[in-house]
């Protein structure tokens, strides 16, 4: 089957955050099972250095948008295997960040730059360069393609027929302008009912792409029944969701277990070979002396890996940090909100001794915190997916968190369920139910008998990508016809 899969990010090569890893991780597992599967994105300036001439132009066009032509370039590339679709234009690519100049700002203009990276995966279709069976496309940045299909089918019914696939990773973007932008999308206002078009009198391509993609899918069960009921994780089309009915499912994304490998891991100090607690104790005596953090191997080490976001709770952990340094060290490494950046950076320079902050964008640190943390923290008011409570269960690092979205389907509460308990969870927001959490997993942090068996839990925990691809196959099968 042939699969393009059409994003503004991929890792390893351009990455903000979980969706990168998803359309990356899917398809290598995907390629692995015979699917002809290819990624087409943006080629952003942090791209170029990596090419080294391996590149080559496939197509070139122009492109006008509010009275300015614009040349395009298809470039072909692989990357791990697999085959990749980069859209040259300077323009719009050839900037400092992937949406905006820093992790809390968008540039002006994203409306654009997305709507050429939808035009372009349909001029490879226009110019018979590569056919797809399906295209599967990534939150409202690509969100065009499925009308852009549908406006093909009404137009050239006799053409190949491309089903589309949209898979929602977070429904608090949804790509709105004023609806004078919709000349830019190339749809045909008569094909369209206006309804479908307009969002409370503004144009909205999430809602497009919801209403005329084949099938939809959320990146975690509980998230997909998040979106219908609870009107901020729905974001406003709680019942635009709603009416697709038993075509929007939900299915849990995974992480890459060959990347996320305590066995295996290049930016590790020690590696795990055979012991756990002999892996967690030299990761964390080498973070301690690292950071100059006090009180030795025996005092409880937190760690938190997050984009600085109103999303991820960062203001709550600022209410529980006096708590969390009465008792263990904290760690956190993460950028966005300048607020939040400030505020972490002077705790930490108050705290120096227990607590270390790095708002740089440092991959290597992120693994040795895993690997070192006793307990890893992800207060988030929502989260679709959430993938650093799998990793930190693969490191051995034992997840407190809220549940909500993904992380309430992968973290069950000790307390609660002693027999298939992995972590800590908290239902209700507040810095009370976050600081129980808290405390409870030190007490028990305590009981080295005890923690043991949640460290076996982590050991044995699998979110590789294996059993989610197959969802998305049958997905691909059920939209195509094929066995």
């Amino acid at each position: 089957m042939n699969i393009l899969m059409t994003a503004a990010e991929t890792a390893p090569i351009a990455k903000a955050g979980g969706l990168g890893d998803m359309v990356f991780s899917l398809s290598k597992v995907l390629r692995s099972e015979g699917h002809d599967v290819r990624i087409i994105l943006p080629l952003y300036r942090s791209i170029r250095p990596k090419l080294n001439g391996a590149d080559k132009e496939i197509l070139r066009f122009m492109v006008k948008y509010r009275e300015k032509s614009r040349r395009v370039t298809i470039r072909s590339w692989k990357i791990e295997g697999i085959p990749l679709y980069l859209v040259d234009c300077k323009h719009y690519y050839d900037r400092e960040g992937i949406y905006g100049p820093s992790a809390d700002s968008g540039y002006d203009d994203n409306l654009e730059r997305f709507i050429l990276l939808c035009h372009s995966a349909m001029k490879l279709i226009e110019k018979d360069i590569w056919i797809p069976d399906i295209i599967h496309a990534h939150d409202w940045h690509a969100a065009l393609l499925p009308a852009l299909l549908y406006q093909r089918s009404m137009i050239k019914p006799d053409s190949p027929k491309i089903k589309s696939l949209l898979t929602v990773h977070n429904m608090a973007f949804q790509g709105e302008a004023p609806m004078d932008d919709f000349a830019l999308t190339g749809l045909n206002t008569e094909l369209f009912p206006r309804e479908n078009i307009k969002f409370y009198g503004r144009l909205n391509l999430l809602k497009l792409g919801i209403i005329y993609s084949d099938k939809l899918t959320a990146v975690s069960p509980t998230y997909r029944e998040e979106t219908l009921t609870d009107e901020i994780n729905g974001a406003g089309l709680n019942d635009t969701l709603s009416s697709r009915g038993d075509d929007y499912s939900g299915i849990l994304n995974g992480i890459d277990h060959e990347y996320w490998s305590p066995n295996e891991d290049k930016h590790l100090p020690f590696i795990l070979k055979s012991d756990w607690t002999e892996f967690k104790a030299s990761n964390k005596q080498a973070m301690i002396d690292e950071l100059k953090l006090s009180g030795g191997i025996e005092k409880p080490l937190i760690g938190v890996v997050s984009r600085l976001s109103w999303q991820k709770g960062i203001d709550l952990l600022f209410e529980c940090v006096p708590k969390i340094l009465k008792d263990a060290n904290l760690v956190v490494l993460g950028s966005g909100n300048k607020k939040y950046e400030d505020r972490l950076s002077g705790l930490a320079g108050e705290n120096a001794d227990s607590m270390f902050f790095d708002a740089a964008f440092n991959e290597p640190l992120a693994h040795r915190i895993y690997a070192a943390s006793d307990m890893f923290l992800i207060p988030s008011r929502y989260e679709p997916c959430g993938l650093t409570q799998m990793i930190a269960l693969r490191y051995g690092s034992i997840p407190i968190v809220h549940s909500v979205g993904g992380l309430a389907d992968t973290i069950i509460d000790y307390n609660e369920d002693a027999d298939n308990g992995n972590g800590f969870a908290f239902k209700d927001f507040n810095k009370f139910s976050l600081i129980d959490k808290i405390t409870a997993a030190l007490e028990f942090f305590r009981d080295q008998d005890s923690w043991n068996i949640l460290l076996k839990r982590a050991n044995k925990s699998d979110f590789s990508w294996n059993r989610s691809a197959k969802r998305y196959i049958k997905i691909y099968n059920d939209l195509t016809g094929a066995n």
